[in-house]
């Protein structure tokens, strides 16, 4: 095999109603190059068989380790995994995806050789027969809050993806930190925690992940006033690190970001959700005086017409919804 297997990888997956994705997902964990695993199928109360199935397969293989608990989420999944792990490494996969079959080796090579406490690998986007995939097998180390800054603002084109599972941790990097419950994009605050503790992060430009577009998951339903209270109440957890650990620089070029999402948000939710679109409106209302300095200071980077569009928005997001609506039908 030629891995050096004395450390455990806990490998954790939260399961609900991903039946016709599990077993593929579990065999690309059971069938790793690297032996020495613990593997945790957390079943979240699911109703499609998938509970089953877990036991099944937990059968088939000593390594796996079945929990079964009532649904509140892939969060609280992933917490009830965390707080019996006994791995020195902590990963994630969700349950309808899979990895290559050397995904743990390499990793770990990577992070043994650079006495890393993250390790994070390129992924490939799948969508039906849509593989989209970025790699050159390069490989970037992070010193102290270097890979947290990288991943707020990208310079070296390696470091977009807030996701949990395209990385490999020390277990210490979890001490005292759990997923929030009751929130989607938890991956965003649980990221941006476990990055500002990383004092060596590498990341390798090879695709050893493979994410399935499931266009009825969670993450790719259309935003309702939930999901755009969790996504407000997580992105300000960010802004609120990203003003302690890192620099002034970063932390305004992440309130542009966070501006421009509001607004393509509050476009998209506008005559679908009105609830969505006012909780929205009152955010950027409340980041005006922040963001607008932000967004000015990328002026050079839009098309003028976009640029005085958007500006409209800091009048009104009303006003930017409907000039921008007008605009586009005299540009067809």
């Amino acid at each position: 095999m030629g891995s050096n297997v004395d450390e455990k990888i806990s490998v954790i997956i939260p399961v609900y109603n991903t039946k016709e994705y599990l077993e593929k997902c579990v065999s690309s964990v059971t069938s790793q190059t690297y032996k020495n695993l613990e593997i945790f199928l957390v079943d979240d109360g699911s109703t499609d068989g998938s509970d089953k199935l877990c036991d099944r397969l937990a059968q088939d293989d000593s390594r796996i380790r079945v929990i079964h608990k009532a649904n509140s989420g892939a969060s609280d999944a992933r917490n009830a995994a965390l707080d019996v792990a006994t791995g020195e490494i902590i990963t994630f996969v969700d349950s309808d995806d899979y990895i290559d079959d050397n995904m743990y080796e390499e990793l770990m090579k990577l992070m043994r050789e650079y006495d890393a406490d993250i390790v994070s690998c390129a992924y490939r986007a799948i969508n039906g027969d849509d593989i989209q995939e970025y790699t050159d097998d390069s490989v970037t180390v992070f010193k102290d809050k270097e890979m947290f800054a990288e991943y707020i603002r990208p310079t070296k084109g390696c470091m977009p993806s807030p996701a949990v599972w395209n990385k490999i941790y020390k277990r210490h990097i979890f001490d005292g930190l759990r997923f929030i419950k009751g929130r989607i994009y938890e991956d965003k605050d649980m990221s941006c925690q476990v990055l500002s503790r990383c004092k060596t992060g590498v990341f390798v430009s090879h695709a050893y992940y493979n994410y399935i577009y499931r266009q009825k998951s969670a993450s790719h339903l259309p935003m309702n006033v939930k999901s755009a209270d969790d996504f407000v109440y997580m992105y300000r957890i960010q802004l609120d690190m990203v003003k302690k650990y890192l620099d002034e620089k970063t932390y305004t070029r992440c309130m542009e970001i966070y501006y421009m999402l509001l607004l393509d948000s509050f476009c998209r939710v506008y005559k679908r959700d009105k609830a969505a679109r006012e909780l929205l409106a009152t955010e950027m209302r409340r980041v005006k005086s922040e963001a607008k300095p932000a967004v000015i200071a990328k002026k050079s980077d839009m098309p003028k017409r976009d640029f005085n569009l958007i500006m409209k928005s800091f009048s009104s997001p009303y006003l930017y919804y409907y000039m921008n609506k007008i605009d586009n039908k005299l540009h067809r």
